[in-house]
């Protein structure tokens, strides 16, 4: 909870917002403002997100991204309507990566994931063609998002040295 934006300010007040041993007498100086360590208030906090692909998938379209695989072994990945190709070994081809980089993806790249089977047939034999089923499996895309660092500042009226007031600490708060 920060402090009040005006007024006096208790010397326990400090105490109860930035820490410090209570009981103990209280040293201003252990009140200046910085991120080294055993300093109670804090100049800045650095959250860091690491890289990697969003957790919430998009649900896309069965008729524009679809997996198709058939028994005779064919497979393909229908991305946004196009057939891309790619295909994988048919009955484990759950992942296609876009551009095809698994090892070190970077920004803006996209995974798709084979999902259940939403539509599926069977064709008869012919004089030329022997019977087959076929599968359609739903796709989820899952974009890569580049890792990312947000500095957020504190407490700025409380100085780093020299001479130090109450009055600085004025709306102060230790995250």
């Amino acid at each position: 909870m920060a402090l009040q934006s005006s007024g006096a300010i208790k010397f326990s007040e400090l105490q109860t917002e930035y820490g410090g041993t209570s009981g103990q007498p209280i040293t201003i100086s252990g009140y200046y403002r910085s991120n080294a360590n055993g300093m109670l208030v804090t100049d800045s906090v650095t959250t860091t997100v690491a890289g990697g692909y969003n957790t919430g998938p998009t649900s896309l379209s069965t008729s524009s991204y679809h997996y198709n695989y058939n028994t005779f072994g064919q497979s393909s990945w229908i991305i946004g309507g196009t057939n891309v190709g790619r295909p994988g070994s048919p009955s484990s081809a759950t992942i296609l990566y876009v551009p095809n980089s698994t090892t070190s993806p970077s920004a803006d790249d996209i995974k798709y994931v084979r999902g259940s089977v939403f539509n599926s047939g069977y064709v008869a034999a012919t004089k030329y063609q022997s019977a087959y089923n076929w599968y359609q499996y739903s796709v989820s895309r899952y974009l890569y998002v580049a890792a990312s660092s947000t500095t957020v500042y504190y407490n700025a009226n409380v100085p780093t040295s020299g001479t130090i007031a109450m009055s600085n600490f004025h709306g102060g708060n230790n995250p």
